[in-house]
C-alpha cells in the first residue's frame, strides 16, 4: 500500500440505482456525500469529520447514511434506504485506495431440538404443535379474514411494507 495520507474514507453503498444515481447528484463534492466509485455507490466522509483512524468510520457511516436515507426520503418519496457494504476504503488525495478494511459478516444458525412430550399418569399428551397449528389453519379455512391475516403473516419479512 501508498504511504501517501488518507483524505476521504469511502464505504461502498447498495441500493436501488435511481436512488442512488439522485444521491450522488443531490450531495456530490460535500465532507459527507454520496458519489460514484469503483463502478458503484459509496458514501463517501471526509476525514475532517472521520478522522485519520478507520476505528470509528463504520459507526459514523452507519450515523450519516441514517441522515443521507432521509435526505432521499425528502426528495422523493419512493426513495428506498441505502445500506452500507462490508467494506471500508480509504483513500488519498489522487483518488487511489491506500488502506482497505474487510468486515466479516455475521451468519445465522438455527438449531432446533425435538419438542418433549408430556405424559399425565402414563397418558401422552398431544404435541401442543399439532394441536395449535391444527386450530389455526382450520380457522383459516373457515374464515377467509383470518385466511388473509394468516398469508401476511406468512410472508417473509423482506415482503411487507
Amino acid at each position: 500500500m501508498d504511504a501517501s495520507p488518507v483524505v476521504t474514507w469511502k464505504i461502498p453503498i447498495e441500493g436501488d440505482p435511481s436512488d442512488l444515481e439522485n444521491l450522488a447528484v443531490a450531495l456530490e463534492s460535500r465532507e459527507v456525500g454520496v458519489t460514484r466509485f469503483e463502478g458503484g455507490f459509496a458514501l463517501s466522509l471526509s476525514t475532517s469529520i472521520a478522522g485519520l483512524d478507520y476505528a470509528p468510520v463504520r459507526s459514523l457511516a452507519e450515523e450519516h447514511l441514517a441522515a443521507v436515507n432521509g435526505v432521499g426520503k425528502i426528495l422523493d418519496p419512493a426513495f428506498r434506504a441505502l445500506r452500507l457494504t462490508g467494506r471500508l476504503l480509504g483513500v488519498d488525495a489522487a483518488g487511489r485506495t491506500v488502506h482497505t478494511v474487510m468486515a466479516l459478516q455475521g451468519i445465522e444458525i438455527r438449531v432446533r431440538l425435538g419438542t418433549a412430550i408430556m405424559s399425565i399418569n402414563g397418558i401422552p399428551q398431544a404435541d401442543p404443535r399439532t394441536v395449535t397449528a391444527s386450530a389455526v389453519l382450520d380457522g383459516a379455512l373457515t374464515s377467509s379474514l383470518a385466511w388473509d391475516a394468516l398469508a401476511v403473516i406468512g410472508r417473509d419479512e423482506t415482503d411487507m411494507v
